[in-house]
């Protein structure tokens, strides 16, 4: 979201972000309905290989397709400090030997 919010056109944000939302279930549900019925007219290897071959294509032609990133800023993700990651791992392992998980 933020990658959208930073790159595209302030009019346009939130319709493609409502795009690439709803691209996920759309995405999930039709992958599952066309294997299954890939599976039963081949088999499941056929199905696998045949979504296999579409995301190969689609992630082909996103990268040839996308322009290049205008806003993005690289950064480090080295902690500048040691102590919070310490912090932060003590909190985990201390939600782990409790019975009530609520955080983990």
């Amino acid at each position: 979201m933020t990658y959208l919010s930073e790159e595209i056109h302030p009019s346009v944000v939130a319709f493609s972000m409502g795009l690439y939302i709803s691209g996920n279930p759309i995405g999930g549900m039709s992958g599952r309905l066309l294997s299954g019925v890939m599976t039963d007219l081949f088999s499941w290897r056929v199905a696998v290989g045949c979504i296999g071959l579409v995301a190969l294509l689609a992630a082909v032609m996103f990268w040839r397709i996308l322009p290049a990133s205008r806003h993005f800023r690289p950064s480090s993700l080295k902690p500048r400090n040691w102590q919070s990651i310490s912090v932060c791992i003590g909190v985990t392992k201390a939600c782990r030997s409790c019975s009530w998980r609520v955080f983990c």
